[in-house]
């Protein structure tokens, strides 16, 4: 089960993308898988300012959102990544703000 504190690191490290000008606005997306479940980045959000209450947590084998937040359009994707590739937790797809 994924806990608070995990929320919160995820949330910092969405932040610091922005920080470091790695995306703009919502042109991205970011997951991280702890045990079964990832944390995914909500539909509609913007990874540098991404809120609490924009996080949804998913169960990696079949996509079921366990905390009623929309997960990203591109959560398919990124979950699909962390089913095919056991050896990596973290998905993280942007476009550069040169190409936004």
């Amino acid at each position: 089960m994924i806990q608070d504190y995990q929320i919160q690191e995820f949330l910092r490290q969405a932040h610091r993308v922005g920080d470091v000008g790695l995306t703009l606005c919502s042109s991205g997306n970011i997951s991280w898988r702890i045990g079964d479940e990832a944390l995914v980045s909500g539909t509609g959000s913007w990874v540098p300012t991404l809120p609490k209450e924009k996080v949804s947590i998913c169960r990696v084998a079949d996509g079921e959102v366990l905390n009623g937040v929309k997960p990203s359009m591109e959560s398919g994707f990124h979950l699909g990544v962390l089913r095919e590739r056991p050896d990596c937790d973290v998905v993280l797809h942007f476009q550069s703000k040169y190409a936004t």
